[in-house]
């Protein structure tokens, strides 16, 4: 149970309202980096696999980038998640996670409210990822007890 509660609190790290967080984007020579990343689609399963749908996030993921997949034992104690199609990946810290019980989700779930720092980016062209080193991450996400996982209505997967 208490592995369980680990990696739930792990994943749950990854979204926040959406009126709590901005999209600011700066850069030079015409670029634009993002400082911040909010997706609003989160699916899966926290015994097997997670997705973030990459074409439902703000600051828009460069071409080829795809989606975010990670599995929970990933972010127990901090890890990587990767992009599925550009290979390349944020880092990072293991989430202080609290539960409000079944707070903003559907009966038969429970949210887990998580927030942790991005550690590092690796990006192979530009600076989408690794502009994000040094901020948070959170999440507001559900999750029933077959460990199927959502985000609270209305909250974003926000990096």
């Amino acid at each position: 149970m208490r592995r369980s509660f680990k990696i739930v609190a792990a994943v749950a790290a990854l979204a926040m309202p959406a009126s709590l967080a901005a999209v600011s984007l700066s850069g030079t020579a015409g670029a634009s980096v993002p400082t911040t990343i909010k997706c609003s689609k989160m699916s899966g399963n926290i015994n097997t696999t997670i997705k973030i749908t990459g074409a439902k996030c703000k600051a828009k993921p460069p071409k080829g980038y795809g989606n975010v997949s990670f599995t929970a034992t990933q972010l127990i104690g901090g890890g990587t998640i990767n992009w599925t199609g550009a290979g390349d990946s944020i880092t990072v810290s293991a989430p202080t996670t609290t539960s409000p019980g079944q707070g903003g989700c559907a009966h038969g779930y429970t949210e887990e409210d998580s927030t942790g720092t991005v550690t590092s980016g690796t990006d192979h062209a530009g600076t989408y990822d690794s502009a994000l080193a040094g901020g948070t991450y959170s999440s507001r996400t559900c999750v029933n007890g077959a460990g199927k996982i959502t985000l609270v209505k209305h909250t974003s997967f926000t990096l």
